[in-house]
């Protein structure tokens, strides 16, 4: 946590296997549902909504969806740096792309090599075939090692680079990095700011609530439309697919100018410090 901003780190390890795709999409999910991290007054939302940014990295084990006959042709074409042709038939950017995983997650366009499955101690070949009891195994070469990341809408973050190296060579794997640029938020709230104030009716077991939401902006930042955009990106999307027990949002209403009152439930600043 940094000045009200918060960030959340998770590094996992899944399943491998080319053919295990659906597995790691449930592994997915698995962690979703059951990693506890970050405010505990967030605890009904799973762990995409509970910092403003989230990064996800590790060895997801997606791989190139290819026959292994196409093995030597994929070797080819790394060597001729024709990444696009290859990532199309990238597991993960498939599967992301069908909303199966990592839904609304960004990653940074991918311009270097695979970086698994290397002969250890050195980067000049690809091992991507293995001697077992049961016959030869392939791995072909794949991105394996991804870092993806998931913000609250309109915070400012960019990334300034994603790539790997080649410097580490006692796995099988080559090690990836990004690096990025963040805002925060700002302590105070300007005198010249605007209120809005959000009233969200919902529904639980029949008996229907209000619940008000008050969000805070600079006049130069957001205008009315941006603001009610904004607040329904981050809580309407929230109740819909994570808040268990609520049948419905039934609506989503903006009063501009209203004056704060006692029943808001959270004040989030959003004004952010922009170089």
């Amino acid at each position: 946590m940094f000045n009200g901003t918060s960030f959340g780190f998770v590094n996992s390890h899944l399943t491998s296997g080319s053919e295990k795709k659906i597995r790691r999409n449930q592994n997915y999910v698995s962690i979703l549902r059951f990693l506890n991290l970050g405010d505990k007054k967030l605890n009904p939302f799973d762990i995409t909504h509970r910092f403003t940014h989230l990064f996800w990295l590790g060895d997801l084990n997606y791989r190139i969806e290819l026959p292994s006959t196409e093995a030597e042709s994929i070797v080819t074409k790394i060597k001729q740096q024709q990444y696009q042709e290859l990532l199309c038939r990238d597991q993960l950017t498939i599967e992301k792309g069908e909303g199966k995983v990592f839904l609304h997650y960004d990653e940074e366009e991918i311009t270097f090599a695979p970086t698994y499955r290397f002969e250890r101690d050195t980067r000049e070949r690809y091992a991507y075939t293995k001697a077992k009891a049961t016959g030869t195994k392939y791995n072909l070469p794949s991105w394996c090692d991804r870092v993806l990341r998931k913000s609250y809408p309109l915070v400012h973050v960019f990334c300034q680079s994603y790539g790997c190296t080649n410097d580490i060579m006692t796995s099988d794997h080559s090690p990836v990095f990004s690096t990025f640029e963040v805002g925060v938020a700002s302590q105070f709230v300007s005198k010249h700011g605007t209120v809005y104030n959000f009233t969200r009716q919902r529904h639980r077991t029949g008996c229907a609530t209000n619940a008000r939401v008050s969000l805070y902006f600079t006049k130069s930042l957001l205008s009315e439309e941006d603001a009610r955009s904004n607040c329904l990106s981050i809580f309407l999307s929230r109740s819909q697919q994570c808040v268990s027990g609520w049948d419905q949002v039934h609506e989503l209403c903006c009063h501009p100018h209203d004056k704060v009152q006692d029943q808001v439930l959270h004040r989030i600043p959003l004004q952010l410090l922009r170089e």
